[in-house]
């Protein structure tokens, strides 16, 4: 029965964890990083503008890039020169249920996603990052919050 209650204190802390953690600012979730440390298993909720996608070497997953929520305006201007600290990238990987690579989703620029249970958060070659598996029996881990906005185009 001991198994049973830390099994059950472990879910519950990763539930608190999750909507304690959760970000639609870019220098938030840097902050949170900076501060806190955090380590593979601390998941965080993200709330980002696509500016762009493209699906990684070996095509098991999409590297999505995105800024605050709030700042759609960026979308139509980015560059490879935007200050790394403006954006965040989140490894989305195909689960075990895409045999071949198959891309689940597709991103378009302008449009607002929200991540959920993002793991192994942290800041790399100057850019905060996380991962999430993404696949049919994970389908709420990804979603579309709001289309793109007139005048948008569409990601890479």
């Amino acid at each position: 029965m001991d198994l049973l209650a830390a099994i059950r204190h472990d879910v519950l802390k990763q539930m608190e964890d999750e909507a304690v953690n959760f970000f639609s600012c870019v220098s938030d979730f840097r902050g949170f990083i900076s501060r806190t440390r955090p380590g593979p298993d601390v998941l965080v909720t993200l709330k980002l503008c696509c500016i762009s996608s493209k699906r990684v070497s070996g095509d098991s997953g999409t590297c999505f890039t995105g800024v605050d929520a709030g700042h759609r305006a960026l979308a139509d201007r980015y560059d490879t020169a935007m200050e790394r600290t403006m954006y965040a990238e989140v490894i989305v990987w195909d689960g075990k249920a895409s045999p071949g690579g198959i891309c689940n989703l597709t991103y378009e620029a302008g449009a607002i996603y929200e991540f959920h249970r993002v793991e192994y958060t942290g800041i790399y070659d100057g850019v905060a990052k996380g991962y999430v598996v993404y696949d049919s029996t994970h389908e709420s881990r990804v979603r579309l919050v709001s289309p793109p906005t007139f005048g948008a185009t569409p990601g890479s």
